[in-house]
């Protein structure tokens, strides 16, 4: 486990992004409901907190066709001493899918176990949820269920988060500056959230970039191609997207228009800011890059 401070509300609804454009595919609705105010900032390995909240939001939305999926997020009250230090977090997601069989439910977390009837089996090993399941233990939380077979299942994470300090603001009255520890403590709390994505597909271009941004201290994805990219993009929120233009199955210029128009019928107004990267400075491409 990789533990590390979260803008925890930026957090979830980069999680929620991911899935409106799916939900919204399948005709089915996707409602995210936040019982209890969430803690602005907490401690926890992002990387697996959203591959759990990624595969049981996934899976409720594949095997739903009708009705939707109720995401909560709950921050569950406890009154004793270890409150102020950490808060118990409850991820719950609600469906009205097929449902699972009682039977099948105590075997629905051992790896390799696809329940259902073979006509409503998907492909693949179901390590997913055998995996999620693993995951939440080693945060020290819980992975549960309950479901009605033509009804709907109910998936439900309860972890104890720590709580990490709220990022201050205050500037001394005399002056306008921050202290210069406290600015470097903001900026790499700002270059540890941002989510950077880099398609291109010639390798040098891949390593100068990755360098340059890794000196400047963040991490990136990349993909080597526009296709790469928009698939990318479904499955997770980039705050930027570094976009070459020209590269091979899919180039930038249409890349970008794919991923603008998975965003287009959302109500959502968090979009990934994208840079075109390209050698060609010609008026031509200049006038598409404004529009793409």
């Amino acid at each position: 486990m990789l533990p590390e401070e979260l803008d925890f509300p930026k957090f979830i609804n980069g999680v929620v992004e991911i899935f409106r454009i799916r939900a919204q595919e399948k005709k089915i609705y996707l409602n995210y409901q936040v019982i209890n105010k969430l803690p602005p900032r907490v401690i926890a390995d992002e990387k697996r907190l959203r591959q759990v909240l990624i595969n049981l939001l996934g899976n409720a939305i594949k095997f739903t066709d009708r009705g939707g999926v109720n995401f909560k997020v709950d921050s569950m009250e406890e009154n004793n001493s270890q409150s102020e230090k950490q808060q118990k977090i409850r991820f719950q997601v609600e469906d009205t899918g097929k449902g699972i069989h009682p039977n099948d439910l105590e075997k629905i977390f051992l790896a390799f176990e696809q329940v259902g009837s073979n006509r409503n089996k998907v492909e693949g090993t179901g390590l997913g949820l055998a995996i999620s399941h693993k995951i939440v233990e080693m945060m020290g939380g819980s992975l549960k269920v309950t479901s009605k077979l033509g009804i709907g299942s109910i998936f439900w994470v309860d972890l104890d988060l720590p709580l990490a300090p709220e990022l201050s603001q205050q500037v001394n009255s005399n002056s306008s500056l921050i202290t210069t520890q406290k600015s470097n403590n903001s900026q790499s709390i700002k270059q540890s959230i941002l989510r950077i994505l880099l398609a291109e597909d010639n390798p040098v271009n891949q390593i100068i970039a990755k360098k340059m941004l890794h000196r400047l201290g963040y991490t990136i994805e990349i993909v080597k191609n526009g296709l790469a990219a928009v698939e990318a993009v479904k499955n997770q929120f980039y705050d930027i997207i570094f976009m070459d233009i020209q590269m091979p199955e899919m180039d930038g210029l249409e890349a970008t228009h794919h991923i603008r128009q998975q965003f287009k019928n959302t109500t959502s107004t968090c979009q990934p800011w994208i840079i075109a990267m390209t050698a060609n400075a010609m008026k031509k491409y200049l006038f598409l890059l404004h529009f793409a």
